[in-house]
C-alpha cells in the first residue's frame, strides 16, 4: 500500500484566549436634577409669581422699593432688564429669602447669581461617586437621594428592602417616576402602615407647602402639592400650610411592622454643599435611622 503524503506541519492552533473580563462597574451615576420647571425661565415672570405670591399689588410693591408703577411693569414683562441694586430692592420689599434672591440674580443674567451649569461631565461623575459612597456606607439603613421635587434620583438596596417588605414598589404610581411624597401619602402607598400618621403626615405636607411657598414659579412643585391634596382621606387642615409648622431636625416614624410591632425610626435629611451647579443645587440625601437597639434589630430582621 503507497505511503501516506506527509502531512505539512503548520502553525499550531491555540484555543481562542478568554475575552477580557469586564472592568468593575462604577457606582450608580447621580443622575442631576432636572432644570426647575418654572413658569418662564425669565426674571420678570419670577418677580410677578413673588408679587402674587405675596398679594402685593404694582403700584405697593413700585412704592416699597422706591421705582415707578411703570418701570415695574416693564420688568415684569421683560421690557426692561433689572440692575443687582434693583433685584435687591425688590427682594427686600417682597421678602424674599436670600437664596432665592440669588435665583433671581441669576435669572437677570448677573455674575451675582450662583454659577450654573459650569462644572464638567469628570466633576459630576466624582460627585456621584461621593454620594455612592454616601449610600454604600449608610447600609444597613435605608437612604436615598431625592431632587427639588422629591423624585428619587439614587437609593441603596434597604431603602427598596423596605418598600418590598410591604409589598409597595419604589414607583407607587405606574408610569410615574418614583416619588417620596407619592410613596408616603398615596393610598396605596406607606400612610396605612404608619403609627404616628398625623405627626409624619403634616411633617411632610409642611414641608411640600413650603417648598411651593419657597419657589411660587415652579410650576412641578406646585403640581406636585395639588395631586397630593386631592388624595383622598386626608385632612382638610392640610389643605393650608401650620401657622407654625414644627422643623425638627429628625423626624420621628413609628413604623408598624407587617406582625403588627412598632418600629421606631428617625428620618433626616443632608444637602449636597458648595457645589457650583444648579443641577445638584436642590439634591438632598435622606436618611432613617432606629430610634433604639429594639427598633434596630426589627428593622434589620424586615429588610434582610
Amino acid at each position: 500500500m503507497a505511503d501516506l503524503p506527509a502531512r505539512r506541519a503548520g502553525p499550531l492552533r491555540r484555543s481562542p484566549a478568554p475575552p477580557p473580563a469586564p472592568p468593575p462597574a462604577p457606582p450608580p451615576a447621580l443622575a442631576a436634577a432636572p432644570s426647575p420647571a418654572r413658569g418662564s425661565p425669565s426674571f420678570g415672570a419670577a418677580l410677578k409669581a413673588w408679587r402674587r405670591a405675596r398679594r402685593v399689588s404694582q403700584m405697593s410693591l413700585a412704592l416699597k422699593a422706591g421705582v415707578s408703577t411703570r418701570h415695574l411693569s416693564f420688568l415684569e414683562t421683560g421690557r426692561a432688564r433689572p440692575s443687582a441694586a434693583m433685584i435687591g430692592a425688590l427682594a427686600a420689599a417682597l421678602g424674599i429669602p436670600p437664596a432665592e434672591q440669588t435665583a433671581l440674580h441669576a435669572l437677570a443674567g448677573h455674575g451675582s447669581g450662583r454659577p450654573r451649569g459650569t462644572i464638567g461631565d469628570d466633576e459630576r461623575r466624582r460627585i456621584g461617586r461621593v454620594v455612592a459612597f454616601m449610600l454604600a456606607r449608610f447600609e444597613p439603613y435605608p437612604a436615598f437621594v431625592i431632587d427639588r421635587c422629591w423624585n428619587v434620583v439614587a437609593a441603596n438596596p434597604p431603602t427598596r428592602a423596605l418598600f418590598d417588605a410591604y409589598g409597595k414598589s419604589l414607583a407607587v404610581v405606574p408610569g410615574r417616576a418614583p416619588n417620596i411624597m407619592r410613596m408616603i401619602f398615596h393610598p396605596d402607598g406607606m400612610r396605612r402602615h404608619v403609627a404616628n400618621w398625623p405627626v409624619m403626615g403634616r411633617h411632610f405636607i409642611d414641608r411640600l407647602h413650603r417648598a411651593a411657598e419657597g419657589r411660587p414659579w415652579d410650576l412641578a412643585v406646585r403640581a406636585l402639592l395639588d395631586e397630593i391634596l386631592a388624595y383622598p382621606g386626608l385632612p382638610r387642615t392640610w389643605f393650608q400650610p401650620a401657622a407654625k409648622p414644627e422643623t425638627p431636625v429628625l423626624v420621628p416614624i413609628a413604623l408598624l411592622s407587617p406582625a403588627g410591632d412598632t418600629i421606631d425610626l428617625f428620618a433626616t435629611y443632608a444637602t449636597i454643599g458648595s457645589v457650583a451647579d444648579a443641577a445638584f443645587d436642590d439634591l438632598l440625601v435622606e436618611f432613617v435611622v432606629p430610634a433604639d437597639d429594639v427598633s434596630g434589630a426589627m428593622l434589620a430582621a424586615l429588610i434582610a
